[in-house]
């Protein structure tokens, strides 16, 4: 304070310029770090959380979609229904593969991995399952509906039992990322 005192006007107001100025840039350089670390945190969420539960809420709904046209050629007693349900059918499970090859790919705990694995083997099964079906829909359908209530609707269940604890588990990390990155922008 005394280089203050001792100085002329118009040093000491450029001292305090300067002073001013370095606060701003530093208090800019936090607010940009803070936008950063936001950033961040908000673009892992999304990729690592929320783009998963939307993938394999996808796939669930195309369960319903897949059983819906499996339903239709059981009834159905044209042949050109039935190879256009059995294309969009074949569609919809190119579309689940890329799904859960992305999803797949997002993996990270071991317990997430464990309900994937999980899933996959039922989901698997039941493909398996279906194709089947479908080949003794476009035959004989009492034998190919009486198939479908002994196995596949069983593993239907199980299958989408097992993909709502998926999401769930994800819904939960997704819950508890959003308190700690609202914990941390408090701090």
């Amino acid at each position: 304070m005394e280089l203050l005192r001792n100085s002329k006007v118009g040093t000491k107001l450029n001292i305090l310029i300067a002073i001013s100025s370095i606060a701003c840039i530093v208090l800019s350089l936090i607010g940009f770090l803070g936008l950063e670390r936001g950033k961040s945190t908000s673009s892992n969420m999304y990729e690592d959380n929320l783009l998963p539960i939307e993938r394999i809420g996808i796939v669930e709904s195309n369960f319903y979609h897949v059983n819906m046209n499996f339903m239709e050629i059981m009834l159905s007693k044209d042949e050109k229904r039935m190879n256009e349900l059995i294309r969009e059918m074949d569609g919809i499970r190119k579309e689940n593969d890329h799904l859960l090859k992305l999803f797949e790919a997002k993996v990270i705990s071991t317990k997430e991995k464990e309900l994937y694995n999980t899933f996959h083997e039922t989901f698997n099964e039941l493909r398996t399952q279906m194709k089947k079906a479908q080949e003794l829909g476009k035959s004989n359908n009492e034998e190919a509906y009486a198939y479908y209530l002994k196995e596949i609707e069983p593993n239907m269940q199980k299958s989408i039992k097992s993909i709502r604890e998926l999401i769930l588990y994800n819904s939960n990390n997704a819950e508890l990322l959003q308190k700690e990155n609202n914990n941390s922008a408090q701090n």
